[in-house]
This record gives C-alpha cells, sequence and structure tokens, in this order.
C-alpha cells in the first residue's frame, strides 16, 4: 500500500511518464497521496491503472496542478495489454481528486469501477469521460469548471450516474457543451443529478 506519499514536480519535464502506475497489481491500497507540478506539466497521468490489475482502492487522493498536458488524465483506468480482454477490475477511488490536465477520470476498459464522493474540475476537456468498461459508477461526485462536458458518458455497459453536481462547465465556449450527456452506453442509469451553473451565476 502507499499512504501520505507527496509527489511533487518543480522541474519542467522533470517527469517523464505516469506519477503513479499499476500493471498487474493487486490488492493496492492508496490513501492520502497528492501529485501536482509548480513547474511545466506532466506527460501523462497521475494515476494510470492498467492491465490486469484487481482490487486497487484509492481514497482521499489529489491529483491537481497537473499544468493542464494535453495527454494526461488525473486518473485513468485502462487495458493496454489485452485490448479489453484482461481488464482491471474491482477498482474504487473515494473522495479523490482531479485538477488542471485534459481530463480529470477516465475509464475505457474495466469491471466494477467507482467513483465516489470524487471531484474533477478546471480540466482542458472532460470531468468524467466514460468510454468502456462494466459496470462503472459515478456517484455523489462534481465536475466543475471543466472546459467541455462535465460528465461525457461515451460507452461502457452497465453505467451508474447518480447523485451528481455538474456546475458551470463549457468553460471553453459558452453554451456549448453540456454539464452531463449521456451517448452509446447500454444499460446506463442516470438519477438524482444536478446540472447547470449553481456555483457561479453567469452575468
Amino acid at each position: 500500500g502507499m499512504r501520505d506519499v507527496r509527489y511533487l514536480q518543480t522541474g519542467a519535464s522533470a517527469t517523464v511518464g505516469d506519477a503513479f502506475y499499476w500493471i498487474r497489481c493487486h490488492s493496492v491500497h492508496m490513501a492520502d497521496v497528492i501529485a501536482f507540478a509548480t513547474a511545466g506539466s506532466f506527460p501523462r497521468d497521475g494515476v494510470r491503472i492498467d492491465s490486469d490489475s484487481d482490487s486497487i482502492f484509492a481514497m482521499r487522493c489529489e491529483m491537481v496542478l497537473m499544468g493542464n498536458g494535453a495527454a494526461t488524465a488525473g486518473w485513468r483506468v485502462m487495458d493496454s495489454v489485452s485490448g479489453g480482454n484482461n481488464p482491471p477490475r474491482i477498482i474504487r477511488m473515494t473522495d479523490c481528486t482531479a485538477e488542471n490536465g485534459n481530463v480529470g477520470f477516465e475509464v475505457s476498459a474495466a469491471r466494477d469501477v467507482r467513483m465516489e464522493g470524487c471531484e474533477a474540475a478546471n480540466n482542458l476537456t472532460y470531468g468524467f469521460y466514460v468510454t468502456g468498461g462494466k459496470s462503472v459508477g459515478i456517484v455523489n461526485s462534481q465536475s466543475f469548471l471543466n472546459d467541455q462536458h462535465g460528465i461525457y458518458i461515451q460507452g461502457g455497459e452497465a453505467v451508474l450516474v447518480e447523485g451528481n453536481t455538474s456546475s458551470n462547465n463549457s468553460q471553453a465556449a459558452n453554451a456549448t457543451y453540456d454539464g452531463m450527456v449521456i451517448g452509446t452506453a447500454l444499460g446506463a442509469r442516470v438519477a438524482n443529478n444536478r446540472s447547470g451553473d449553481m456555483f457561479f451565476t453567469l452575468a
């Protein structure tokens, strides 16, 4: 496990990959971990959870001030090795933060993923972005001040979007993007969410 870790990039281009990378890892616990940059931007992700990882639990972790790098996600869950045949499974992100990346939280291949009580803010595209995976949940979370959509569900199966607040997104262009977009996900359930400009009123 990993607890009370601070990863600080003070020199531009000092980080050459992901800040934290889990692949083929089982039963990992992260708690109170923070990564941020005071110079330059991260070249890849704050946390990447990749192929054949099982039971990854993150609690109160912050991927912030990532420098708005074009290839960065605060948190990315994917299957780069087996093309979706052996994706990560049983992934939990609880009370975690993703700020100032290209995207906040992104899931492209996984089984049983939960993002609960999380916050995604000030990202160049989306706060929460799901393109694949089975049984993916975004619950009681907040998407705020992202340049494009706050929550974007473009794929996946059995996706749950419940109890979230999506406020003051579409920062790149007024009235162009949405607080929440549900696309081609199969068996999606969307309930009790709030979307609009609740935190800051537009002039």
